[in-house]
């Protein structure tokens, strides 16, 4: 029903249900034919009907029933979920959707926004149902919202209004209002405006700022103590002001200067790289790992943490090489290269850090290093930026963090402390009263990582699709032209080299002289020296352009009496070391256990007058009185003066403390010294530190001089 329509059919008339209008069809027939209504006649499915033309007084009628049928509607159409009569906007010469900018809108201006849009959809509804005006509309609309306050129209109208600045007590809308909103849905701009925050800067705030932004990280109330101190330059601010100042600041702004440029990496934005395009050899990485779970040492059988070098292959995830060592070393990643070389392939960039172990001549020299004679690039990441290594640094823990929790000796930083310090109490003990130890053997710690390595390469993985590194390798590696070098140009291939030059038919290296007829007529020039790590009886040389000149055999070494290979040099250095350090330790022992206790240092606080004090230098050994200044006089003697200047004899907790003090100050025994001297040097526990006192110089001589062996 329309009131929007001029004519009208005799059923539709009986079913308006019009005052004075008969409420059958037959019955309207009859009326309008007896009031002479005039009707036009319309084509229809059935032929051809007649409408009526009712006078005003219906007319009227007719506009009421249809207005209150609108209203009735409205009240029970849904809020829309979005505005569908917004324009576009145009970015950068793009259409936007209109729905993109609801994007920008908080909840609440969301919400007041549909509740609008749905107040403008009831008056338009009913403007084109009962052809008012709007003003009218919106009236007839505010006056159904009137009659039932519960409603839904009205809880959309008291939705829709902005209570900020409303003056009376009414909480609907008014007709002014309403028509701001259609001439702000017309160019958008329906939904209400947004309190921004206050973003300036208080005068105040880089005061503030330099105290708590610190890398001793002060809370705001430390700060705040400090910073109400200091600031003078005007009105001091609340300690809230100070707070809500904070909580106005980004995330990541808040923390400069409580977090260094390395740990601020961690909550910054990244760049994720993806590795699509690579194929199996493009991009190895490689990286040392310190094992977090003891086994038994090679050599000496003590518990210790080796060093694993990995390498991987970016596109595959694939682990193509590892190399355990004692310690790191380039030594270590010549051995990894080498064994991703003969048993995945040679790749083309080798993408490591800065450590130690990649920066030297064996892997870098342009003439002598390995990369160069593979024909591998080495790439850097930044100094401190392990991000950027993403993939070998999430390998330490998917792979040998993993595998050392599976040991009984692990200790690394979730191991709980009480059994951390059992298996270290058991291990130590065995290691010192004999027995077996909990302890993985090398050999069986060698097999446990081939292990481990394997079973990683197996097992599927997330950023692979759920395949695993092995199949995708397999898939891949179809494309990849990948280069293996076989294990008879290994031999010589991953033989580190070094420039040296020969003089009289030698080469000297690691304190090794190495002779051959063939290098005679090379005297003065530079050769290349290449050597086996395990094996110093031999080296290879080659001249600059890579030619095989001679192999060179041990003849005299002015260092050691048999040949020394490398690696046992560097353990040798490395244990010379280890012994430096503990025979250090033992200095600062020895230094404390004779030093006296610091609270006997420190004499009696005594003052004298310059004309007391040399009286009793004069008088001694007399005894003389002498005054105390400022303090009342006392009576002190010159003996006991003069002690006060010589080392006082502190107390000793252990009998072989006081032996060696008695040993270091010898002109202050005393009878019973000599006494309890020669009782203890006849003791078990002189007889079981005899050694220990014969290292230190102080040894018994058997008389009561005490004269030091």
């Amino acid at each position: 029903m329309t009131a929007s329509k001029m004519h009208y059919s005799a059923a539709e008339l009986a079913e308006m249900r019009l005052c004075g209008v008969p409420g059958s069809k037959k019955g309207v027939l009859l009326f309008v034919e007896r009031e002479a209504w005039s009707f036009v006649e319309v084509v229809g499915n059935g032929g051809v009907r007649k409408e009526f033309q009712p006078p005003e007084a219906v007319m009227a009628q007719i506009r009421e029933r249809t207005a209150q049928q609108l209203l009735a509607d409205s009240a029970k159409l849904p809020v829309p979920s979005s505005l569908k009569t917004v324009t576009s906007e145009v970015v950068m010469g793009v259409p936007v959707p209109a729905a993109q900018t609801m994007l920008q809108l908080t909840d609440a201006q969301r919400l007041r926004t549909d509740c609008r849009k749905g107040v403008l959809m009831s008056v338009e509804r009913l403007m084109a149902g009962c052809g008012i005006g709007k003003e009218a509309a919106i009236t007839a609309v505010l006056v159904e919202a009137k009659k039932d306050p519960e409603g839904q129209l009205a809880r959309a109208l008291k939705l829709a209004e902005d209570e900020r600045g409303r003056k009376g007590s009414s909480t609907l809308p008014s007709v002014r209002t309403i028509k701001r909103w259609f001439a702000a849905d017309k160019v958008g701009a329906l939904a209400p405006k947004q309190v921004q925050r206050e973003m300036r800067v208080p005068t105040w705030a880089p005061a503030f700022l330099a105290i708590w932004q610190t890398p001793q990280k002060p809370s705001v109330s430390a700060a705040y103590r400090i910073f109400s101190v200091q600031w003078t330059e005007g009105v001091l601010p609340s300690v809230d002001q100070v707070r809500r100042f904070i909580g106005k600041l980004g995330n990541v702004s808040r923390e400069v200067g409580r977090m260094g440029s390395r740990d601020i990496k961690n909550i910054k934005p990244f760049v994720r790289r993806t590795f699509d395009q690579l194929v199996p050899g493009d991009v190895y990485s490689a990286d040392g790992h310190c094992f977090d779970a003891e086994v038994r040492h090679p050599l000496t059988g003590k518990p210790f943490r080796p060093e694993i070098t990995s390498i991987i292959d970016i596109a595959t995830r694939r682990v193509v090489g590892f190399s355990v060592d004692l310690a790191e070393s380039g030594l270590a990643v010549i051995d990894a290269l080498r064994y991703s070389a003969v048993h995945a392939g040679v790749c083309a960039t080798f993408y490591v850090d800065n450590g130690s172990g990649y920066v030297n001549d064996m892997l870098k020299d342009e003439a002598t290093g390995l990369l160069n004679r593979l024909g591998i690039t080495m790439t850097h990441s930044l100094p401190y930026n392990s991000q950027a290594r993403g993939v070998i640094e999430r390998l330490h823990q998917s792979l040998w963090v993993a595998a050392a929790k599976e040991l009984t000796t692990y200790i690394g930083a979730d191991m709980d402390r009480q059994a951390g310090q059992l298996a270290h109490k058991v291990t130590r003990r065995a290691l010192k009263h004999g027995g077996t130890q909990p302890l993985m053997g090398w050999p069986e710690f060698m097999a446990f990582c081939h292990r481990k390595v394997a079973d990683y390469n197996a097992r599927s993985h997330k950023s692979l699709g759920g395949r695993t590194p092995d199949q995708v390798w397999a898939e891949k590696g179809a494309t990849a032209d990948l280069h293996r070098v076989d294990a008879a140009e290994a031999e010589h291939l991953f033989h580190p080299q070094a420039t040296r030059k020969v003089v009289r038919g030698e080469v000297q290296l690691f304190n090794n002289k190495y002779f051959s007829a063939a290098l005679e007529e090379f005297h003065g020039e530079f050769v290349r020296v290449s050597y086996d790590v395990h094996d110093a009886n031999w080296v290879w040389v080659y001249d600059q352009r890579g030619a095989f000149i001679a192999k060179a055999g041990w003849g005299a070494n002015e260092a050691h009496y048999m040949p020394m290979p490398v690696i046992e040099q560097n353990r040798v250095k490395r244990e010379e070391g280890r012994l430096a350090r503990l025979n250090a330790r033992v200095d600062d022992v020895m230094e404390g256990l004779t030093a006296p206790l610091m609270g006997q240092l420190a004499a009696p606080e005594i003052t004298l007058t310059q004309q007391q004090f040399n009286q009793a230098l004069n008088a001694r050994p007399t005894p003389a009185v002498i005054d105390v200044v400022p303090a009342e006089p006392v009576a002190i003697e010159v003996a006991s003066v003069s002690a006060m200047t010589e080392v006082r004899r502190p107390l000793f907790n252990r009998a072989a403390d006081r032996y060696r003090w008695l040993m270091a100050h010898r002109g202050a025994w005393t009878g019973a010294d000599r006494e309890w001297l020669t009782d203890y040097v006849a003791s078990d526990e002189y007889a079981e530190r005899v050694d220990i006192f014969e290292n230190e110089c102080i040894a018994w001589q058997g008389d009561a001089s005490g004269v030091a062996v």
